[in-house]
């Protein structure tokens, strides 16, 4: 029984999940800090999107971060002009997150070294 138990136990410690966290937020005015949020099993990057846009002579930027997965890599930072006074400009900046061979985990700087990088492995 206490093999049973003990077999169960390190099954559990040891079965496969992300418990990579990035700081998730959505921003329309200042920086953009959110909470840590675990990532989903099939997130390996996390994303820093910041959009300026320019809307009848008045200017604003809205910023997010989160975690994506991989097929989210493709997509690329983008202008629109709709008219002389009205643009859009985001710029996606993606991280992926490459995993370290001697520990394991994720490579990630802490989020106090870059603004663009904003992910922690918590083990």
């Amino acid at each position: 029984m206490g093999i049973l138990l003990l077999f169960s136990l390190l099954s559990a410690l040891l079965a496969p999940g992300n418990s990579l966290q990035c700081y998730d937020c959505l921003s329309f005015l200042g920086p953009c800090d959110g909470s840590l949020t675990t990532c989903g099993p099939s997130d390996d990057t996390y994303v820093n999107v910041i959009t300026s846009y320019k809307l009848l002579g008045k200017s604003g930027t809205l910023r997010a971060k989160s975690c994506l997965e991989e097929t989210s890599h493709q997509i690329r930072p983008f202008v629109a002009t709709f008219q002389p006074d009205s643009s859009l400009r985001i710029n996606f900046s993606p991280t992926a997150m490459r995993m370290d061979a001697t520990t394991g985990y994720p490579k990630c700087q802490p989020r106090s070294q870059s603004p663009m990088v904003g992910c922690v492995h918590h083990a």
